[in-house]
């Protein structure tokens, strides 16, 4: 995550003092010592295991900070800290409960990620918790019925694997969204009380079912390639000739790179991205988001840059 927008991945870890510390990542690699992340002055502090997520809330251009709060007084409301600041210079001055259904979300130790998980290009909600009767750890889904500018979320659903809740008798568990094999969807990467990690696959293609999610778009669509190289290939096979268009932005908003293209009913188009800008120079390693488009498709996913 590149918190002060200078093209290098910095590190935003939550603590068991409930406090938030920011590492920023030096020229030479190395990462400068850790300072507290403040609000009107003095240091967030929640209380017990803060669990920070950065993200474009309002989708205008800088980052923003959410926090699950899941063992303090409030027992788990998630906590909106709007970026009145720069990315270079973020400043919180106040903080706002997270709405579900009009009344603040209260999780028994939760844990989660804001993430765009149906691919419509609104921030969800994805928070692992605690159900005590009987004990057990299970993922909600709050789906983003407002408007990317404007996020309201209202019932949510469990997130479920072959038809049964994804869950952990031992309780505890932490989401996190990733497209882990380069199909161009977020999976689901699970961490466990134990220690060990599982990897939920998306299904591109689900049936509609009561309680299921159903993924927008028609189109045979897949992106992958290598963070490690930069370089991505985007493959699409429309069901209608279409215009179709490839955006890739920074994670401040900025259009880095755009590939239009007319794709033909039935006939396979690639484009290749070559981890550079439009105007030739390498990017820098950061997380970058990839939106695609045409008439009846629209998919946004992360992409890594780590050369």
């Amino acid at each position: 995550m590149d918190w002060n927008g200078d093209g290098r991945l910095d590190l935003l870890l939550g603590e068991r003092d409930g406090y938030i510390t920011y590492f920023s990542r030096l020229p030479s690699g190395e990462l400068a010592a850790g300072q507290h992340v403040n609000c009107d002055g003095a240091p967030i502090d929640v209380g017990v295991n803060s669990g920070p997520s950065v993200v474009d809330w309002e989708s205008d251009g800088d980052l923003d900070l959410v926090v699950f709060r899941p063992d303090n007084f409030t027992w788990g409301s998630v906590v909106l800290y709007r970026n009145e600041g720069t990315d270079s210079e973020p400043v919180f001055s106040s903080c706002e409960n997270i709405l579900a259904s009009g009344s603040p979300l209260e999780l028994v130790r939760n844990w989660g990620q804001v993430q765009d998980l149906n691919a419509d290009g609104k921030n969800d909600l994805i928070i692992g918790f605690n159900v005590w009767t009987p004990m057990s750890g299970r993922i909600f889904y709050f789906e983003n019925i407002g408007s990317a500018v404007s996020p309201e979320f209202g019932q949510p659903e469990l997130l479920n694997c072959d038809g049964a809740p994804i869950s952990d008798p031992s309780y505890h568990m932490k989401p996190f969204c990733a497209d882990m094999n380069g199909d161009g969807w977020l999976d689901l990467v699970v961490g466990y009380k134990d220690g060990t990690l599982k990897i939920f696959y998306m299904d591109p293609t689900p049936l509609h079912e009561s309680g299921s999610m159903v993924l927008p778009g028609d189109d045979e669509l897949y992106i992958y390639g290598s963070a490690i190289s930069g370089e991505h290939t985007l493959s699409f096979t429309p069901g209608t000739t279409t215009v179709a268009t490839w955006r890739i932005f920074d994670l401040t908003g900025r259009l880095v790179r755009e590939f239009s293209l007319t794709a033909e009913a039935g006939v396979r188009s690639l484009l290749h991205f070559d981890g550079c800008s439009s105007d030739g120079s390498r990017l820098p390693n950061s997380v970058y988001v990839s939106q695609f488009s045409s008439a009846s498709t629209l998919r946004t996913a992360s992409m890594v840059i780590a050369r």
